[in-house]
């Protein structure tokens, strides 16, 4: 599998993801069309599956359906929050690529948006789990088995901690963001994907705040594994990855 990162963290998040059989499939719509076009991605007629309805996930949503083509899947409630103008629920990847082994299963998160999700996808035999903004650990299916993670990791708490001692604002921050309803920290994205660690072929960490995440309190972190700091990777704009090289 074929992931491209168009755009991380508050400014947009946007991923391409595309099989070796070459079927092509975005995740989230934060970013402007203009910047996928700029890495020489098609965007015509492809889908768009998108987590929740804030602007740094879904802010181009209906600019990419009204002027490009593109087709927006998401929950009924962020459909409504979005005021799109096509009705596409989460569903199956297949009815968009009739003749191709495709599924996308969206499943439930918590977080400060009307009915956020995560998404897992069957894409022709390749698997992957794209978790965006979660207050906490999802419950995931227990007969998954992504190839590929694409997996959050706002902040680390000690760096966060001392932040919210500087100001009332960076105190509110750290309230909202480790509320529960907010973002998932690097701990705790790597104790979810913990499970998948030895088969799993590419882990991308995403959607770093500026403020609250340091990298060094990140690899000093004991309760994080050496292995998984070892094969995870954080994704920047404009990075692209092979799980299985093409």
């Amino acid at each position: 599998m074929k992931v491209t990162c168009i755009g991380t963290g508050s400014s947009g998040n946007c991923f391409y993801v595309e099989s070796e059989l070459g079927t092509g499939v975005f995740f989230d719509a934060g970013c402007p069309p203009t910047k996928i076009l700029d890495l020489g991605i098609s965007i015509a007629n492809k889908p768009f599956y998108v987590t929740h309805e804030h602007g740094d996930h879904a802010k181009y949503a209906l600019e990419l359906q009204d002027k490009y083509g593109a087709i927006i899947y998401c929950s009924d409630l962020t459909f409504d929050a979005l005021n799109l103008c096509k009705k596409c629920s989460v569903q199956r990847l297949k009815d968009f690529y009739p003749k191709k082994k495709c599924y996308v299963q969206g499943i439930k998160v918590i977080h400060n948006a009307a009915d956020p999700c995560a998404f897992y996808a069957d894409i022709d035999d390749e698997r992957m789990l794209y978790i965006a903004d979660a207050g906490s650990p999802p419950e995931l299916p227990e007969d998954i088995a992504p190839d590929v993670l694409i997996v959050e990791a706002n902040y680390t708490p000690k760096r966060m901690a001392g932040n919210a001692e500087k100001s009332d604002s960076m105190l509110y921050v750290s309230g909202r963001v480790s509320s529960g309803v907010g973002h998932l920290s690097a701990r705790e994205a790597a104790q979810l994907i913990e499970p998948y660690l030895d088969y799993a072929d590419l882990i991308i960490l995403f959607h770093q705040s500026e403020n609250n995440f340091d990298y060094t309190e990140y690899y000093n972190d004991m309760e994080i594994s050496d292995t998984f700091k070892a094969k995870a990777q954080f994704a920047k704009p404009g990075m692209t990855w092979n799980s299985i090289p093409f």
